[in-house]
């Protein structure tokens, strides 16, 4: 970081603790939040079993979360621009924890649908939250790297929901399980009230923009809802990066957070623990590929069009590979890699939020951020049902321990769907605005510069 404007290295240096402080704490949120969205396609048999029900409504339960974290997130984006991201995320993260433990607690499929419901409504705003406290705290340079870094967070979170959670639901049982992830979710919210802070000046620090050239992404000008809204969502230039993220995690969460696991149970009669451990290579592959991609947009090709259009492409030919297989049955030996290479493309979807606030006003980047990030979660809470009807109708009748077991038929009928969305978004991804890694909503504006820069 550059001082400027004659401001003391003791103050520098501690803008510098602070904000990575405030977004360390607030990272670990998402990080719980990305283990309750993936959690439950490690025990999906144990729930099918538990509650004695199908495929498709599996489906349903599962994607209460997204369903209610999609339609959340405008009003989310709202608050976060205009009510603030602390006390937002405090919120969410208490009802979050009550969500969990309610999901634990369960006797019914109604309950189980109300704590996922409440889950998802906590979750719905952490993301949000997260990229605009970066954009309070951070240069604008930084902001893909940072999305990168996120991304990483919250897949080492989908890794402790993969073979972790198995080994726990194991020992403690899935409804354990959840107890316990339920108050490691309110202590984060006890962190979350004690150190987060929505901007530099409400501790006495200096804005961003004094600190170093360039400023950051937050805007002097306040924000407005109608105002926001209009902008926002009636501009062009938002909509490709929705689209394109709408296919890529659609298709991700739907196998690694649902059917990735009963599909490796039931074509390859892996054991669960096993199954596990390929999806965490698969979100190990996220992991990797997000920082990477963040840091070849930011700092080697200074595009944002190029590296997005890349990985989602190389997705969908990967999807490709595992549709189209003999049998939906990729030789066993090929997974490992298999796995690890589709969450390493998929995560060129980190570019996504970049490509929306940098063609929109930054004092409204929380509200660009959640317009496209609804993309993404309306996608899966459709296509993680679509698949379960789509299973569920070419079910052959086979039950194990009281859980459906689909033919290899079924998963390939349902993963063609998936590379049918996957390859949709990487050709879509060619449309995106390239802004050349800096905000260019002013010459959009501009009646002579409707058009993406070339």
């Amino acid at each position: 970081m550059e001082s400027g404007g004659g401001i003391e290295p003791e103050v520098v240096a501690r803008y510098r603790r602070v904000r990575w402080g405030i977004w360390g704490v607030a990272a670990a949120v998402f990080f719980v939040s990305y283990f309750h969205r993936v959690a439950p396609a490690v025990v999906a048999k144990e729930l099918m079993a538990e509650f004695r029900t199908t495929g498709a409504v599996l489906g349903v339960l599962v994607a209460g979360y997204l369903h209610i974290y999609a339609v959340m997130q405008i009003p989310v984006g709202v608050l976060a621009d205009v009510a603030g991201p602390r006390g937002t995320l405090l919120a969410g993260t208490v009802v979050m924890a009550a969500g969990s433990a309610l999901f634990g607690a369960a006797p019914s499929l109604p309950a189980a649908y109300a704590g996922r419901f409440l889950t998802g409504l906590g979750a719905s705003v952490v993301f949000v939250c997260l990229m605009k406290l970066a954009a309070n705290w951070f240069r604008a340079r930084e902001f893909a790297t940072l999305s990168g870094l996120s991304v990483t967070v919250a897949n080492l979170g989908g890794i402790a929901a993969a073979t972790p959670m198995a080994l726990l639901a194991g020992v403690i049982g899935w409804r354990g399980a959840f107890y316990l992830v339920a108050a490691l979710t309110a202590g984060l919210a006890i962190l979350v009230w004690r150190f987060v802070h929505a901007r530099p000046e409400d501790i006495g620090l200096p804005s961003p923009a004094l600190l170093e050239p360039g400023g950051a992404l937050l805007h002097a000008a306040p924000a407005r809802v109608g105002e926001g809204l209009r902008t926002v969502l009636t501009n062009r230039h938002t909509w490709p990066a929705f689209f394109v993220f709408f296919g890529l995690y659609s298709t991700l969460i739907t196998f690694a957070g649902l059917w990735g696991v009963p599909y490796l149970r039931d074509v390859y009669g892996m054991p669960t623990t096993r199954a596990a451990n390929l999806m965490a290579l698969l979100s190990a592959g996220v992991l990797v590929g997000g920082p990477v991609a963040g840091f070849l947009s930011d700092r080697v090709l200074g595009r944002r069009r190029a590296p997005y259009l890349a990985f989602s492409a190389a997705y969908a030919a990967l999807w490709g590979v595992l549709a189209f297989a003999p049998g939906t049955h990729p030789p066993e030996a090929w997974l490992p890699v298999l796995a690890f290479a589709l969450g390493f493309s998929s995560a060129g979807f980190v570019l996504t939020w970049v490509c929306a606030t940098e063609v929109n006003p930054p004092r409204y980047a929380g509200l660009a951020t959640a317009a496209v990030n609804t993309g993404g979660f309306l996608g899966a809470a459709v296509l993680q049902v679509v698949l379960g009807v789509v299973l569920d109708a070419r079910w052959a009748g086979s039950v194990q321990e009281g859980a459906r077991v689909y033919p290899p038929e079924a998963y390939g009928a349902a993963f063609r769907i998936c590379f049918g969305v996957a390859a949709a978004a990487a050709l879509l991804a060619a449309f995106v605005t390239e802004t050349y890694g800096r905000n260019i909503w002013e010459q959009l504006r501009g009646p002579a510069l409707q058009r993406s820069p070339e």
